[in-house]
């Protein structure tokens, strides 16, 4: 964690340390930090690497890897961060309270959208790429809770909405809502925004745009609410993309090969 100077600037003699997480091989670190709606930080991590997920982190609940993480950062007197309360494993024997969401591989870029969704685009591993969505929940009160909470994404009982690994279950693992397969559309999903009801490119509001790194392309999912109606692909060859972000002022693509890209138009 770093403090902002007025200029915005980051100020180096500010650095925090939040938290550390042990990683077993050299890939597979995760790809995302978010605010959520709710000011809690959302910390997505892989599995931990290697391949096949050979540790069988993605289920453990005793392991922050393969996970959504949901910390408080306020520091306390006696830890950098806090554990909110109503995390879904406070309490739980055998398992990590820090965790929100379980059975990811490499969740490239995560995100929520205008209604408080959470959408995460993961990364697969021979032959499958998934968009997950964890849609909000009302209870008949009216509250709302925040997406993703005790979800569970299926990895490595499931690449995609494929069986994987045989001895691991997941039983009520969310089903993606779009997948593809290794080949002409890419081999590795970089996530990924849904576009705002109020951003400028008003063709694409309430699409999920995201890319891929191996294809360079930019697709967009048509949804109502969190059912899909089609896909589009919008644009290609942007080299390796690593992620696609929105602003007030549009959508940008960031790219390996040092550019970044404005989407102006459908």
């Amino acid at each position: 964690e770093y403090a902002l100077t007025k200029t915005g600037e980051f100020n180096a003699k500010s650095r925090r340390e939040l938290l550390v997480i042990k990683q077993p091989y050299s890939n597979h670190n995760g790809g995302a930090i978010v605010t959520g709606p709710d000011n809690m930080l959302y910390i997505g991590t892989g599995d931990g690497g290697s391949g096949g997920d050979p540790d069988r982190t993605a289920q453990n609940l005793k392991s922050m890897l393969g996970k959504i993480l949901r910390i408080d950062p306020t520091a306390t007197s006696q830890k950098p961060y806090q554990i909110p309360k109503d995390n879904p494993y406070v309490g739980v024997s055998g398992a990590l309270p820090e965790i929100w969401s379980i059975g990811l591989r490499n969740p490239w870029r995560i995100s929520f959208d205008d209604l408080n969704n959470l959408w995460i685009a993961d990364v697969g591993q021979d032959k499958w790429e998934e968009i997950n969505v964890a849609a909000v929940t009302r209870s008949a009160s009216g509250t709302v809770s925040t997406a993703g909470r005790k979800s569970n994404f299926g990895w490595s009982a499931f690449e995609g909405s494929y069986k994987f690994n045989a001895d691991q279950s997941a039983p009520m693992a969310l089903k993606p809502i779009y997948e593809y397969k290794h080949g002409d559309d890419g081999c590795s999903v970089s996530g990924g925004v849904r576009v705002s009801a109020n951003n400028p490119l008003t063709t694409l509001r309430g699409w999920y745009l995201f890319s891929d790194y191996c294809s360079g392309a930019v697709t967009g999912l048509k949804l109502n609410g969190t059912t899909l109606l089609g896909r589009e692909k919008l644009v290609e060859k942007l080299g390796n993309v690593v992620a696609v972000q929105q602003t007030s002022n549009g959508i940008y693509v960031l790219s390996m090969n040092r550019n970044i890209y404005a989407i102006t138009a459908k």
